[in-house]
């Protein structure tokens, strides 16, 4: 699939013209692994400040980074997408095939990170939906995401996209023992609809 098509507005940007006007959402290019890769690192340091060990945080790679994402782009059907303003990428998205941790699911939103500039705007609910399409271009139907326990910020922002728990375990990050959550959507179709059904 081409790797230069801004995704259609999601209802999160068509509710904020604002935010709309400020910022694109797209699939990322070939040579933007630099990108976001400092946008990765940034957001890990201020997201999981106070989760994870301050000299762990500070010891990211940069350049580890920037290979792990130079291979997910040279996936000729990546689903990696990033928000840009003024011709700078300030967060993305990426999600692929669930690799069988959890029965039942078949697409896995492996990330979103924004810079905590554009944090609570919008961006992330844009940049999920972004994904979600790519996967249901691609046959999939469900989909989970893991979570930090402790990131309740995260956790509520997917149960407001309808995710349910359905998982746990226990990661190490360093060398801190921490549990995850899974949030998955058993349908795809109800991706963005609060426990009440409304479209948030």
């Amino acid at each position: 699939m081409p790797a230069c098509a801004s995704s259609p507005a999601s209802p999160a940007e068509s509710a904020n013209p604002a935010m709309s006007a400020q910022f694109s959402i797209r699939r990322a290019l070939p040579h933007e692994a630099s990108a976001v890769a400092r946008v990765h690192i940034a957001s890990w340091q201020t997201t999981y400040a106070g989760l994870l060990p301050e000299e762990y945080l500070r010891s990211l790679s940069f350049e580890v980074r920037e290979q792990q994402w130079q291979r997910a782009l040279n996936q000729p059907e990546h689903c990696l997408f990033v928000a840009e303003r003024d011709e700078t990428v300030v967060g993305f998205a990426y999600g692929g095939k669930e690799e069988g941790l959890l029965a039942g699911y078949s697409g896995h939103l492996y990330a979103i990170y924004l810079l905590e500039a554009v944090q609570g705007i919008g961006l992330g609910r844009a940049l999920a939906h972004a994904v979600v399409g790519c996967l249901r271009d691609r046959g999939h139907r469900s989909m989970v995401v893991w979570v930090l326990a402790e990131n309740h910020r995260a956790r509520r922002f997917y149960e407001s996209l309808g995710g349910s728990e359905a998982g746990q375990q226990m990661i190490t990050i360093g060398d801190i023992e921490l549990e995850d959550i899974a949030y998955g959507w058993d349908d795809l179709e109800t991706f963005g609809r609060n426990k009440n059904g409304r479209e948030e």
